[in-house]
């Protein structure tokens, strides 16, 4: 089995594309925290709060840091969120190949923070949100009978 992640195309500060991989501690904590939600929730719509700073700060329990941290960090979730995913497994028996894969994104559609500070002063109202792709959804095994997943506690993660 061969775990692929491909770079997302995402929207630089400039409004050019550029591809990025999701790579280091906050796709990861960013990943456990969605799974952790969409488990709580029983839900593949991720509510992400009005922004950014309000996410690290009081969803994940992290400092925000100064401007060009969250910044990165933003990329960084742009780049998890549109990142393809593929898990290969192939094999060979008897003279014949069996070619398997599973393609999938976590997210389907998202709306992120706005980037302007004088849009976010005037708009309480508008909050963030993600909606999980459906075949990632159904990897959580969610709605199958039995136990289940459970949700992690964040604490624990941001003690690792």
């Amino acid at each position: 089995m061969t775990l692929v992640i491909k770079p997302a195309t995402i929207l630089d500060d400039k409004g050019n594309l550029e591809e990025v991989f999701p790579y280091g501690i906050y796709p990861r904590i960013v990943l456990i925290w969605i799974v952790t939600e969409a488990v709580r929730t029983k839900s593949r719509f991720i509510d992400l709060g009005p922004s950014l700073n309000h996410f690290m700060t009081k969803k994940l329990g992290l400092s925000s840091g100064g401007a060009q941290r969250i910044q990165g960090i933003r990329k960084q979730i742009l780049a998890l969120l549109g990142a393809p995913i593929s898990a290969l497994d192939g094999s060979s028996k008897g003279g014949f190949t069996n070619d398997r894969a599973r393609n999938l994104f976590v997210s389907t559609n998202y709306d992120l923070w706005t980037q302007n500070k004088a849009d976010a002063k005037n708009d309480d109202s508008h909050t963030s949100w993600l909606e999980l792709s459906q075949e990632f959804y159904s990897y959580l095994n969610i709605e199958d009978v039995g136990p289940g997943p459970a949700p992690l506690d964040m604490r624990a993660v941001q003690g690792l």
